[in-house]
């Protein structure tokens, strides 16, 4: 069927008339420039990704999700965490495994944040750790005795 609309043009070019050979050179450079377009969009899409990055406080950590407390105020008595699971891909820094760093410990997180379409095809925005910094260790808390009498005595070594 294409090939009978495209016959009269390969016709007119046989008997000196080059404008068919033209044409269908022109069509193929609009579509294939059409097709390039469209593909280019669907992989802006696909590619739109925000990076962040916030610090804090271990307050849970597991093999696959991390939660920081990021913001305190200690008058009103309110923090603000955030939890996030963590990429396949993640990668530690200033530390070797995820099972060196505790909760209480001070780490930076670099997070990935995009736009992903659920079941029903809404789309949803998700986060997740990139790269995990280990900053400093938990710090300490002093260690007490009772004594005998009820007292509290701290702890000599």
């Amino acid at each position: 069927m294409i090939a009978k609309k495209i016959s009269p043009f390969l016709n007119r070019y046989r008997k000196g008339y080059p404008c068919g050979i033209i044409y269908i050179g022109l069509m193929g450079v609009l579509i294939l420039s059409i097709v390039g377009v469209v593909f280019a969009q669907e992989k802006e899409k696909a590619k739109k990704s925000l990076i962040q990055e916030v610090s804090g406080e271990v307050s849970a950590i597991s093999k696959d999700f991390i939660a920081i407390v990021y913001k305190r105020d200690a008058q009103r008595g309110s923090e603000e965490e955030i939890g996030l699971p963590l990429a396949k891909d993640v990668r530690l820094e200033h530390k070797k495994s995820l099972d060196e760093i505790n909760v209480g410990d001070i780490v930076s997180v670099q997070l990935e944040e995009y736009v992903d379409e659920d079941e029903s095809g809404k789309k949803v925005n998700k986060r997740r750790a990139k790269i995990v910094s280990f900053i400093r260790a938990a710090a300490k808390a002093p260690e007490a005795k009772i004594l005998d009498s009820g007292a509290l005595k701290e702890a000599e070594e």
